[in-house]
C-alpha cells in the first residue's frame, strides 16, 4: 500500500444470527391462541409484529466525508514534509555546490 493510493472501503457482511428461545416460542404460541379466541385477524397482529424500526446508527455520508478529509490532510502534510526536506537538503548542504559543478566542470 502506497502514501498516496486510495484505501479501499470495509467490507460489510448482512449476517443476522438466529437464536433459539423456547421461552418466546411457548409466549407466542400463547398469544396466537389468545388472539385466535378473541377474534383478532392475523393481517392486524402481522401490523405490530412486522415492524421493523430502521435505525441508522453512524451517518454513512458524513463518515466517508471525514475520511476523505483526513486523507487529503494526510497527503498535504507528507508533501509539505517531502519539500522542507528538499529545500533544507539544497540551502544548508552542498549538494548544489557538487550538482553545480559536475555541470561546470
Amino acid at each position: 500500500m502506497g502514501l498516496f493510493s486510495k484505501q479501499t472501503s470495509h467490507y460489510v457482511f448482512d449476517y443476522k444470527p438466529i437464536y433459539y428461545d423456547p421461552k418466546k416460542e411457548s409466549r407466542e404460541k400463547r398469544f396466537k391462541n389468545i388472539r385466535a379466541e378473541l377474534g383478532i385477524k392475523e393481517s392486524e397482529e402481522e401490523l405490530h409484529t412486522n415492524y421493523k424500526a430502521d435505525i441508522n446508527f453512524r451517518d454513512t455520508a458524513r463518515f466517508n466525508r471525514n475520511r476523505r478529509d483526513r486523507n487529503s490532510t494526510v497527503r498535504l502534510l507528507a508533501i509539505l514534509v517531502i519539500l522542507s526536506v528538499s529545500v533544507y537538503v539544497f540551502l544548508y548542504t552542498d549538494v548544489f555546490d557538487r550538482i553545480a559543478n559536475f555541470f561546470v566542470s
